[in-house]
Order: C-alpha cells, then structure tokens, then sequence
C-alpha cells in the first residue's frame, strides 16, 4: 500500500509540475506580445507575431496574424489570421480576418522563370543565380478604410482614406478615396459619397484630431450632411 502511495503521490506531483510548466510557458507568452508595444492599449490576442512593426495607441491584432515591417494607426484592428507586410495602415482600420497585404512579388515578365530561387534569398527555394529583382513594394493603406474577409493587397498598391474593400477582392490598382471596389480583380462598385463630401472629409481629416475632439463631434458621425453642417458651424 505504501508503494501505491508513493506512486501515486509521484503522478500527483509530476501532473502538478507539468501544469505550472505550461502556465509559466503562456505567461511568458503573452508577456513577451505585451512588450512589443510598450503599451497597455495595444492588444495581441493568442499566437500573434509582429515583428519590425509600429504600433500607435488602442489597436488590436487577433490570434493567429502575422504582421512583418509595417506600422499600424491608432485605433485600427487587424482580424484572425492575417498576414501583413511592408504596409502602412492608418487610423481607424477595419480589417477582417484571412486578409493578405504585401506578401512580395514574382517576376511575369522578361525573367524566364518565376521560381524564387533565381531572384530572393527566402526560404523554401533552392537557390540558384541570384538576379536583382524588386521583391517587396510596399503598400499605403489610408484613414478609416474597411478591408473584407479573404482579400488580398498586392504589392504597391495605396488605398485611399475612407475606401472599402469587398470580401474576397483582390486589389491589384490603386483605389481612391471613399471608393467601394470588389471582386477579383478589384473593380470600382460606386463612390461613398459625393466628390463635395468625399473633398470635405478629406480636407477635414477627422481621423488625425486629439481624442477629445473626435468624442465631441462623434454624435454627428450618423449623417454626412449632418457633420458637415456641425463642422462647418463650429468653425
């Protein structure tokens, strides 16, 4: 009875240890995706990696995302398993889940193959010849621009303040301001507004007012005719 005991008190300890093991391991974790910002208002949600990447204040990436050498606008949030680099996103961002943005180029013309290995030093290739070859072109996301689930942004591109992205897109031309484009490739469906308001907001630059001004005027943010008649008064 007493080598029971004895046996027992071992599996006891030994699933004890295990279990504070593992709790120290995702503490670890999370305190390590809380000091890549230095930021108490900037949330990683679980298996989140930025690296070489800017942070401003009250933004939120969700599990699973990857973001590489780009920087992200205060208050904007990147969706579940998105993979984002060499982009700058502005203020007030919504971008779902399973979007692509900047994820590098192949060569379509002139280079005989398309195969990595004669043009990048990544990995996954066999490398050959290494020919110069613009891999990477970054990508310029606007102010309070709305991205879709499952699009992908290519390289180069620049998306204006204010546009929307449907789901599934894929952009492959610059889109302007307060524009709605969809589809594969992306196509212009409307504007949002009418180049008047398209011309104030752009002008107002809401998105780049201290934090208490935005407060202020946000009960006008229902109607366009509305806030602009507000702004206009108020000024």
């Amino acid at each position: 009875m007493k080598t029971i005991s004895a046996f027992i008190k071992f599996i006891f300890e030994l699933a004890r240890s295990l279990i504070e093991e593992i709790m120290f391991f995702l503490k670890k974790i999370a305190r390590h995706s809380l000091t890549q910002t230095s930021n108490p208002n900037i949330v990683f949600y679980p298996r989140t990696v930025a690296n070489k990447t800017k942070f401003e204040s009250n933004t939120k990436v969700f599990r699973d995302s990857i973001i590489y050498d780009s920087s992200i606008g205060a208050f904007s949030y990147i969706g579940s398993n998105c993979r984002i680099s060499y982009s700058k996103i502005g203020r007030f961002c919504s971008i779902a889940s399973n979007v692509t943005i900047g994820l590098g180029k192949h060569p379509t013309s002139k280079f005989v193959s398309t195969y990595p290995g004669f043009y990048s030093n990544a990995s996954g290739a066999t490398h050959f010849c290494r020919h110069d070859f613009v891999e990477h072109v970054p990508v310029t996301i606007g102010n309070d621009v709305w991205i879709g689930e499952h699009a992908c942004i290519l390289d180069g591109v620049q998306i204006g303040d204010g546009a929307i992205v449907g789901a599934f897109a894929v952009v492959t031309k610059d889109v302007e301001p307060y524009a709605i484009v969809a589809g594969n490739p992306a196509k212009l469906i409307r504007k949002r507004f009418s180049d008047s308001d398209i011309e104030f907001l752009c002008k107002t630059k809401w998105w780049e007012w201290p934090i208490e001004k935005i407060q202020k005027f946000s009960p006008y943010f229902h109607d366009i005719a509305v806030f602009k008649q507000i702004i206009n008064t108020d000024i």
